[in-house]
Order: C-alpha cells, then sequence, then structure tokens
C-alpha cells in the first residue's frame, strides 16, 4: 500500500492517468486496479474518470497484472543484485526473463519485478518501460543496468549511444572456428520475411560490429569471448550465425542448410540460447567513477561446458589452432 497527496501540478488530473504517472504504470494496469477497488481516493474506492483535487489523499494497494487475474506472481527476488545505490542498480538477469512488456509477454518482466522490489524508478523510457536502460533478449542472462533518476537514465544511454559503455559476453557455439579470433563488420536489419528477426543486409541497415575470440575448442563446439562495439537487436546472434558458428540452442538463427542442428545425445538439455552477458562497463553518472560488474556464467551453460570437456575434448594441437 502506498500514498500519495495530491499537489497543484495534479490538480484536475484523472485518476487513472495520476496512478498510472506516479507508479510508473500503463494506463490499462492502474484501470485495472481502479476496477478491482484497490484505489481510494479520501477514504473511498476512487473511479478511474475521476478528477483529483488538490491535498486529497490517494491509498494505493499495489498488484500486478498476474495477480489481478488470479495467477501466481512471479517473486521479485529473482532478480539478482549485482550493485545497488541511489541512481543505479545492476542485476544479473535471468534466463527466460522478458525486459519490459510487449507482444505476448505482458507480466513477470524485469521492469515489473523490479518496481515490485525497488519502489519508483525513472520512466523516461515510458511507463512500461520503467528504470529500462538498456534491452538483453528474454534468453539471455547476465549483467543489465536499470536507471533509478531521470538524471541517470538519461546520462546511461547517452553512454550506451555513444559507444562509451563496455559489454562482453560468453557464447557457446556450434561449429570449429577458423581463427583464434576476428572482426565481424556487418549491417544488420529487420528481415523483410521474418519480422521477429534480424540479418545481415549488403547496403542500408544500422552499422554493427562485434569482436570476438576463442576461449576454449571442443570436437564440434567451441566457447567464445564476445565484445560487440555497437548494440543492435540480437547482433551477436546473427554475427555469429553468418560466420558459420551459430550459437548452440538457437533457434532463430541456425546456419543455413544446417537446421537440423542438435544437442549431442546424452548432453544437459538446454531450453535456452547459449549466450550470457558476463560483463559491462561503465561511468556513474554521478559520481563518474568507472565501474565493472560481472555476472558468473550461469549453471546451465556451466553444465554444458563440462560435459563438452568430458565428451567433446580435442587434442591439444587443434585446441590451439
Amino acid at each position: 500500500m502506498v500514498s500519495y497527496v495530491v499537489e497543484d501540478s495534479h490538480a484536475g488530473k484523472r485518476l487513472d492517468r495520476f496512478v498510472s504517472d506516479v507508479e510508473g504504470l500503463s494506463r490499462s494496469h492502474a484501470r485495472q486496479l481502479i476496477d478491482a477497488g484497490l484505489v481510494h481516493v479520501d477514504g473511498l474506492p476512487g473511479a478511474a474518470s475521476a478528477r483529483l483535487a488538490v491535498g486529497s489523499r490517494v491509498d494505493v494497494e499495489l498488484r500486478s497484472r498476474a495477480a489481478l487475474r488470479g495467477e501466481e506472481e512471479p517473486d521479485p527476488s529473482i532478480l539478482r543484485i549485482l550493485h545497488e545505490d541511489p541512481e543505479l542498480i545492476v542485476i544479473d538477469k535471468a534466463a527466460g526473463l522478458v525486459v519490459h512488456p510487449g507482444g505476448l509477454h505482458q507480466d513477470g518482466t524485469v521492469s515489473q519485478l523490479a518496481l515490485q522490489r525497488f519502489g519508483r524508478l525513472s520512466v523516461r523510457g515510458g511507463v512500461d518501460r520503467a528504470g529500462i536502460v538498456h534491452r538483453l533478449d528474454r534468453e539471455t542472462s547476465g549483467v543489465m543496468v536499470l536507471a533509478r533518476t531521470d538524471t541517470a537514465h538519461e546520462e546511461l544511454q547517452r553512454q550506451f549511444k555513444a559507444r562509451e559503455t563496455a559489454k562482453e559476453y560468453f557464447a557457446i557455439v556450434y561449429g570449429s572456428p577458423r581463427f583464434a579470433s576476428d572482426w565481424i563488420d556487418a549491417p544488420i536489419d529487420r528481415d523483410a520475411h521474418a519480422k521477429e528477426r534480424m540479418c545481415i543486409v549488403r547496403s542500408g541497415g544500422r552499422e554493427a560490429s562485434t569482436y570476438w575470440e576463442v576461449l576454449e575448442r571442443y570436437d564440434g563446439f567451441a566457447t567464445l569471448r564476445c565484445e560487440p562495439k555497437t548494440g543492435r537487436t540480437h547482433q551477436i546472434r546473427v554475427h555469429l550465425a553468418s560466420r558459420g558458428l551459430p550459437i548452440v540452442a538457437d533457434a532463430m538463427y541456425p546456419v543455413r542448410g544446417r537446421n537440423s542442428l542438435r544437442l549431442p545425445e546424452g548432453a544437459p538439455v538446454l531450453d535456452r540460447h547459449a549466450l550470457h552477458a558476463a560483463a559491462l562497463t561503465l561511468t556513474h553518472p554521478v559520481s563518474r567513477e568507472r565501474m565493472t560488474f560481472t555476472a558468473p556464467v550461469p549453471h546451465d551453460l556451466e553444465a554444458f561446458v563440462q560435459w563438452l570437456s568430458q565428451h567433446r575434448p580435442v587434442s591439444e594441437t587443434t585446441r590451439h589452432g
């Protein structure tokens, strides 16, 4: 339960709009709370269209949309905290979590769970994207930064846009890399035939650049360290697949002609693609301190690597190229 006293800046505002603004919720979510009798104005149940007067007290009993439908609520403790201060929060995002509501995924997002756990976040990017500065794909785990204040949000987004941040990813790929390391410079655009996919294009598109290097080689597989210099949607996945090194268990970007890639018999089952945001370096928006945050390789990927070590080893000559 949270309470507010209506100030001059909100005088005459509709109740649903007020709840949406102060709590960083969508208008539809705010109306659901009101319709469920969870919002009171001066002690009485409010109506979504009611206009607020200065000095009125608004009490809001917060519930997720899943809870309003009688479904089990995701546990906000799933957000593993790597760092927290008055300006920003850094988490280790679990695989399977959607960053913000969209399409079929409206509940249990990183943004919603963060609001429940940490309270008010910056809504500079929109009320449905509270705190969100950058994205990780649903199946990608790892380091992600959230903004508590508008000042932090603006400065962090500037750093990402200006490429002043440094990102490092861990990937498990099919194939045997020809080189120990390489750069991939290839523009990316939306696939004209499947809008949920991205693809490399010969002309147009957006500049995209990824550096990668081999960490370890196995029979038919390798682990890579990837450093994307740009932040395009699905960039690492698209770039590696274009070099014949598709990420393990990535059903969206298999290599052409190798659509039947499957995990070896007896290997641990992966229910998501094998990509992990291992480290993020940025400058603190207030203190200006250069900071690096790291997230360990999660258990599912670690188990797969251990299986490769035991069942798919290679000779020393092959390992070192």
